[in-house]
């Protein structure tokens, strides 16, 4: 039920997905359509399966802090839901930008290519957030804060050294490794507790945050051992 209760808004951001991927620039379709057909099934047709090990956050984190928090405003939980979405085909853009092996039809896809759909997808993003708040709210201290932790994060993955001594269940290593997903969800659930007036309670949200990412981070590596043992890096794994 904590899916399907939700068919409607889901059903929502598909058709807004699909008005805006008919409008891609044809350069760029067949990129945006693996992200959204293939890649993150943002717009598959097939019934919802939830994976029971892993759940499925995105965009449902949306939904169900919006829900608690008591934000009645149907468009703004919808549009902080698709937040979620742009900022999920974000990253995984980048994270093929920096493998650097995605194919389609045979041809390796450049890195310009991958570099421009980000940037369409991060402008939707960013404009959600113009769009609900002035630029003297604090939740743009929150959101810059968090995309300095990206980074960081970006740097701590190319700049991790194997051969170093590391336990990969220590919280050191499970919270760094982790830490771009809790930089990508707490812009949008901040926006919630922003609009809900329930902005003292962001410290304690980033806390769950940064332990459910760290848990899903296990169990995540888990399920794709036998995949990320084949990588360069598998290291960064914390069951490998």
């Amino acid at each position: 039920f904590i899916y399907f209760d939700f068919h409607k808004e889901v059903s929502w951001i598909k058709k807004v997905q699909s008005q805006e991927y008919s409008r891609v620039p044809g350069t760029l379709s067949k990129l945006a359509d693996y992200y959204l057909r293939k890649r993150l099934d943002i717009l598959g047709e097939k019934p919802l399966v939830v994976d029971r090990r892993l759940g499925r956050p995105f965009p449902y984190m949306a939904f169900w802090f919006a829900d608690a928090f008591g934000l009645a405003n149907s468009e703004a939980v919808r549009k902080l839901a698709l937040s979620l979405v742009y900022i999920s085909i974000c990253v995984s853009a980048r994270d093929d930008l920096v493998d650097a092996k995605l194919r389609l039809n045979g041809r390796k896809v450049s890195t310009h290519a991958l570099t421009c759909l980000m940037d369409l997808y991060y402008n939707k993003y960013f404009q959600i957030f113009k769009a609900l708040f002035p630029p003297t709210s604090r939740f743009w201290y929150v959101i810059s804060n968090c995309f300095n932790d990206w980074q960081a994060y970006e740097a701590w993955s190319f700049l991790f050294n194997s051969l170093d001594d590391f336990d990969p269940l220590s919280q050191h290593f499970l919270r760094k490794s982790s830490q771009y997903l809790l930089a990508i969800t707490l812009p949008t659930i901040a926006a919630t507790a922003f609009l809900t007036n329930n902005e003292p309670k962001i410290p304690q949200i980033t806390r769950y945050l940064r332990y459910y990412w760290m848990g899903w981070k296990m169990v995540d590596d888990i399920k794709d051992w036998e995949r990320d043992i084949n990588t360069p890096k598998f290291s960064h794994s914390s069951v490998i």
